[in-house]
């Protein structure tokens, strides 16, 4: 199960869309009610107007008022109050024919969510595109599948959690074979506990190369191009530690373990450490444009996050 935490940290990173420009003052206004804009109502005048919006930029954030958002083909997607902090408190869901689903309040590190009607049910992006269908009892989530974009995103994740994961696991292993042994000046591993640890690299190198082939055999819309390509380069950051760096380790073990030798694996590993934190940090920052892209605000990201936490193993990198 994914760690909660982490998950709210990484939650929370979401920014609110900053303001652009107004437009007209009519809600009903046909030529604003898409993706690309907001719908704010000041609590102070109770004037509204519209709000050019861009995911990805950052600066002053609305506060005091209420926000609506719109699918692309101008029905209503999401409404939330924002209190004077600029933070929300409550949010409320909707279909493509403009149906209330389900609705969430937020108190504190808590997520409180209620789904209107019991039975089937959808959930879309901004797009209007199918990203989440299961069955609902009791008003809670009882079964759950992602679809669409949103999915392959997952599984992007997923591909590259486990990669980093797979190295690390190696890495513990070869740190407490070398724990055991007591530090002298010199020592000579056995043979056999280096020849077990190879195994263990080759079988960790060959579960890394089946998901970096995953990952390039995945077919993915425009708007995950970048997103699969830093994954690619993040796994092959990992597949390349495998194959390469670890090796020159264990070669090191083989010939004796001396204080020269222990600098040495010492300076592989930072470096390797290195080239993954930037290649992990370039990962991170392409999904979180991806989750700004399609779901716009933190609330929104917060409750669908709280679910995929279910179906990703350690879904969250130490970058995000």
């Amino acid at each position: 199960m994914l760690k909660k935490d982490k998950c709210l940290k990484f939650l929370i990173c979401f920014i609110i869309p900053f303001v652009f420009s107004c437009k007209s003052n009519s809600i009903d206004n046909t030529d604003n009610r898409n993706d690309c804009y907001m719908w704010f109502v000041d609590a102070l005048t109770l004037e509204g107007s519209w709000i050019e919006i861009d995911p990805f930029s950052t600066g002053p954030i609305l506060a005091n008022g209420e926000c609506t958002y719109f699918y692309s083909g101008g029905n209503i997607r999401e409404k939330c109050r924002l209190d004077e902090n600029g933070d929300f408190d409550t949010l409320f869901l909707y279909n493509l024919n403009n149906e209330m689903t389900h609705y969430s309040n937020v108190s504190g590190d808590s997520l409180e969510n209620y789904i209107v009607n019991d039975g089937d049910f959808e959930a879309f992006d901004l797009k209007g595109e199918l990203m989440q269908s299961g069955v609902i009892s009791n008003h809670k989530m009882e079964s759950y599948s992602w679809h669409g974009t949103f999915e392959k995103c997952i599984q992007l994740n997923e591909f590259e959690f486990m990669a980093k994961e797979t190295s690390d696991q190696l890495i513990k292993e070869i740190g407490d074979s070398i724990a055991e042994i007591k530090y002298k000046d010199s020592f000579l591993f056995e043979s056999r506990s280096i020849d077990f640890l190879d195994s263990i690299r080759i079988i960790k190198l060959g579960k890394v190369n089946e998901l970096l082939q995953k990952a390039n055999a995945l077919e993915c819309s425009k708007e995950l191009i970048n997103l699969k390509r830093v994954t690619i380069i993040s796994i092959e950051e990992f597949h390349n530690s495998l194959k390469v760096d670890f090796k020159k380790i264990l070669d090191n073990l083989r010939v004796g373990w001396n204080r020269e030798q222990r600098d040495k694996s010492h300076g592989i590993i930072s470096a390797f450490k290195e080239r993954s934190r930037i290649a992990v940090s370039n990962f991170s920052d392409e999904i979180l444009k991806f989750h700004r892209s399609f779901l716009i605000n933190e609330f929104t990201g917060y409750y669908y996050m709280k679910t995929v936490d279910e179906d990703v193993k350690e879904f969250i990198n130490s970058g995000l």
